[in-house]
């Protein structure tokens, strides 16, 4: 009997030489259809919630990168995960291929920070400047960004990204960036009429294009000022806006050299 179960187990072990181990708790995410047809490569990265030594992450905007998180995961094969915070003036700055520094309002760096920043981008690095404000034109945040890009790398020149970018075709094709909330109403004042209280508003004229910034022919900064992070925090009515950051990040990975 015990010739006879050794013999059977050598034959299970033989009839299995050809077979493949599949690990407990992993799958490999396969490409999925978006309805483009286009094949995204599989990845999986983190997301950091990105601060600085003088600005906090947007309380506004607390959901932004978590939805985003989860809009990788139903529209492209790259997996996510939220390590929390990271200074921008950490040298953990260099583990992630994509970085998402959004604000609400203006801030001054360090010299440490733009150091940093400035290594990143010039090896392999891509940020994405997304402005909470936008739908106050001309607004400091957007004044910020330029400057802590300029004293960063030096006379480097924000390009428009025409919509005949890669950006806008990596996942979804848009003919032009979807727009955020840089159209809204901004109530600028309250007049009072025999109606009652009237709210005055100045609606803001729409953004037509994101803008770049290139280091030896490489896209490595992304200025938008669209308030996408304004629309990925809500619950609903975001799905352009969503699917727009997935394009953004899955061109990040692709040219992340």
């Amino acid at each position: 009997m015990k010739r006879f179960l050794f013999l059977a187990l050598l034959v299970v072990l033989a009839a299995c030489t050809s077979c493949s181990f599949i690990q407990v708790g992993f799958q490999t995410p396969a490409v999925q259809d978006t309805g483009s047809g286009k094949e995204i490569e599989a990845a999986t990265i983190e997301l950091p919630m990105l601060v600085t030594e003088r600005m906090l992450f947007p309380q506004s905007c607390s959901r932004s990168i978590i939805n985003l998180k989860e809009a990788l995961t139903k529209y492209s094969p790259i997996r996510a995960t939220l390590p929390g915070q990271v200074r921008l003036g950490d040298e953990k700055l260099m583990n992630y291929p994509f970085v998402c520094l959004i604000a609400d309002k203006s801030f001054e760096s360090t010299p440490e920070e733009r150091a940093n920043l400035a290594n990143y981008l010039r090896n392999g690095g891509f940020i994405l400047l997304e402005n909470a404000r936008a739908e106050h034109e001309n607004n400091e945040v957007e004044a910020t960004f330029r400057k802590l890009i300029r004293d960063s790398l030096g006379s480097v020149r924000f390009e428009i990204l025409q919509n005949s970018h890669e950006i806008y075709h990596t996942v979804f094709d848009f003919d032009k960036p979807p727009i955020g909330v840089e159209n809204k109403a901004v109530i600028t004042s309250t007049k009072i009429t025999k109606e009652g209280p009237v709210d005055i508003g100045v609606l803001n004229k729409s953004v037509h294009y994101l803008e770049g910034v290139y280091l030896n022919g490489r896209l490595v900064c992304v200025l938008s000022n669209k308030g996408y992070c304004v629309k990925w925090n809500e619950y609903s009515n975001n799905e352009p806006q969503l699917k727009m950051g997935v394009n953004i990040v899955a061109y990040a990975l692709a040219n992340n050299k």
